[in-house]
């Protein structure tokens, strides 16, 4: 879609100067929305999920799991 506009952003005549500007806008729009999608996105879900990893060890340091009882003592 953005190489489609290409022809109405380089186009020089007087009927199309009012179509330019909605023209480059459209074009880096979809260009900047897709360079999140691919990028960004992915990026920030993996921080998430070391985020959670990292919380899990550090409440594992502070708080250990604690040993379970065992039945045959109390009984």
């Amino acid at each position: 879609t953005a190489a489609g506009l290409m022809p109405i952003i380089l186009e020089t005549s007087v009927q199309a100067q009012y179509m330019i500007p909605m023209a480059i806008s459209l074009s880096f729009g979809i260009i900047f929305a897709t360079a999140i999608t691919l990028f960004l996105i992915p990026s920030l879900y993996m921080l998430q999920i070391d985020g959670f990893a990292r919380t899990r060890r550090i409440k594992q340091w502070f708080f250990p799991p604690r040993e379970a009882a065992d039945v045959s003592e109390t009984a």
